[in-house]
């Protein structure tokens, strides 16, 4: 099996499923995991570390779940991670930077997340980083120059965050850096980027 979808679709969610077996760890072939709109998942199995061939893990609008098992590290081959709307989610594991293939992560809506590990810098693959909307954040880490393949950085709507690292005009890469809707936000970064604050 390659893809397991388990969530909602078309607009209707899944409130059924609240945990998932730790027996999803012998899908070892496993490609894409879709669990879109599970709105009463709580957590990931830890055994979900055991899906060495997972590129793409889809979390979007799983209300309930408030934390990633750090075993999700064990995904090395994870190109894509999608948690939007994930409103319950407080934090990232401290291990993430260990995802090295990982480009795109988004975050939109994740209103409970105050930071990013500073173990994210460690992701040198990573394109986009959308953390649109993020109402609780309040900083980013001071390294995040380290991502030389960023492209991408959405931070609108990001309503307590106080300020960006001017080492960020150091991000060879970056072509899109959106800060609308951040009213606390004094100075940005502004020679090496499209700011369309």
């Amino acid at each position: 099996m390659r893809r397991l979808r388990l969530g909602g679709s078309s607009g209707i969610a899944n409130k059924d499923l609240v945990s998932l077996p730790e027996s999803l760890g012998t899908l070892e072939s496993l490609q894409e995991l879709w669990l879109d709109k599970c709105k009463c998942l709580r957590a990931l199995p830890h055994s979900i570390g055991s899906l060495k061939a997972l590129t793409r893990l889809y979390l979007r609008e799983c209300k309930a779940l408030k934390r990633l098992p750090d075993s999700i590290s064990d995904c090395t081959n994870l190109v894509e991670l999608s948690l939007l709307k994930c409103i319950s989610l407080e934090s990232l594991p401290c291990n993430i930077g260990r995802l090295s293939l990982l480009e795109d992560l988004v975050m939109m809506k994740c209103s409970s997340i105050k930071e990013l590990p500073g173990s994210i810098t460690d992701c040198q693959a990573l394109s986009l980083l959308d953390l649109r909307c993020c109402k609780k954040l309040k900083r980013l880490p001071e390294d995040l120059h380290n991502l030389g393949r960023l492209r991408t950085l959405l931070l609108a709507g990001c309503s307590q965050l106080v300020s960006l690292s001017p080492s960020l005009q150091d991000l060879p890469g970056l072509e899109r850096l959106d800060t609308s809707k951040c009213p606390l936000l004094k100075t940005t970064p502004r020679e090496c980027m499209d700011d369309e604050s």
